[in-house]
């Protein structure tokens, strides 16, 4: 998985509680726990003669879908029984819901959704009078509701979040600063059961966390900056982290508290690791990890 590159700068973040209610409550706190999070490992590998696996999403049954580089780029889904399917018409999945629904993209850029049975239908958003599709138009996130955010750009590069429901509507989703360079803006990457998105921004790179018209930060301690890609409905949050040492750390965080999350036999602690998504009710987390004397591996862990 590619992370993006941070810029330098300094940040006063808001620290965020999610309770179980999943309501938002700023906490005025100035430090937060750490520790290494409680995990089991099953791993599953990434590359096979004539395949590269980039896997994006994970639900509640360990079904685990992504894009695969072969001749071209296709669609993927990899069962929990390890078996792989490359569905017709899809060139990547980015999100998996329970119901089986996937959402991703189709040979020509544009997004889709697609059934438990393979039927496939747009995903374009209507914001108002405007319709978003086509190439440009990401969808990146899919909640058990049919609820997805996913992201647009605006004639000056800059990029808006959106959020739609299940039946094409949907509103902007802009996280409240200034953005002038080309390709910034606000990047959703994923929604709960409860509506609770989670994503960041590049000032440089602020993750941010939104429900009902309120915006919060979260930041990694002493982190240059932070990436958020799932949330689960008990309000666990996961992402990735750069430090001014140029490491990276994959973590959750869960009531004031981050975890750094540590596959076994890594390269090094918080090196060649990384976490990708989290699933909605069990808290899957879906990641990929160099490991000592093999190739690259992802893997799904279950953490406490």
């Amino acid at each position: 998985m590619h992370f993006p590159h941070a810029r330098s700068g300094a940040h006063s973040p808001l620290p965020l509680v999610v309770m179980l209610s999943l309501a938002f409550i700023a906490a005025a706190t100035t430090t937060q726990a750490q520790n290494t999070a409680s995990c089991s490992f099953a791993f599953f590998p990434v590359t096979s003669p004539g395949a590269l696996l980039f896997p994006f999403g994970v639900n509640d049954f360990g079904t685990v879908v992504g894009s695969a580089s072969t001749t071209r780029n296709t669609g993927f889904i990899r069962w929990a029984n390890g078996s792989i399917n490359f569905p017709a018409g899809a060139s990547a999945f980015t999100s998996r819901n329970d119901n089986g629904v996937s959402l991703g993209y189709d040979n020509n850029g544009n997004g889709i959704l697609m059934s438990r049975s393979g039927n496939i239908s747009s995903a374009a958003v209507r914001i108002g009078s405007t319709k978003y599709d086509g190439p440009g138009v990401n969808f990146v996130g899919i909640n058990n509701w049919g609820s997805v955010v996913g992201r647009y750009g605006d004639s000056a590069g800059i990029a808006h979040g959106f959020k739609r429901w299940s039946n094409g509507n949907g509103f902007v989703l802009d996280f409240p600063a200034k953005f002038e360079s080309l390709n910034a803006g606000t990047f959703p990457t994923a929604i709960n059961d409860s509506g609770v998105i989670v994503g960041f921004t590049q000032l440089p790179y602020h993750a941010f966390i939104y429900h009902n018209g309120k915006w919060a930060t979260l930041k990694y301690p002493h982190a240059i900056a932070t990436w958020l890609y799932g949330i689960s409905n008990a309000g666990v949050i996961v992402g990735n982290a750069e430090l001014s040492d140029g490491s990276n750390r994959g973590f959750l965080y869960q009531q004031g508290t981050f975890k750094d999350v540590i596959p076994p036999n890594t390269i090094g602690p918080g090196v060649g690791s990384g976490i990708i998504s989290v699933s909605l009710r069990t808290g899957l987390i879906l990641g990929f990890a160099d490991l000592q004397n093999s190739p690259r591996q992802g893997y799904i862990a279950k953490c406490n």
